[in-house]
């Protein structure tokens, strides 16, 4: 569990950085790299909501 939420951090901040290089008039690559970023935000707060709520069999 620590190194899937490790992994994904360590991709959300690599999308982060590349997101802050693309050219602001490049829509499409900017809406491309920023919509992978949020999925990723989402999957690591999933991550989290999961370790601390874990789901009861």
């Amino acid at each position: 569990m620590k190194m899937d939420l490790l992994s994904i951090l360590l991709e959300i901040e690599r999308l982060r950085r590349r997101l802050y290089r693309i050219n602001p008039q490049d829509k499409e690559k900017l809406l491309r790299a920023s919509r992978r970023l949020d999925r990723l935000v989402v999957k690591f707060q999933r991550h989290i909501y999961e370790y601390y709520y874990p789901r009861s069999s």
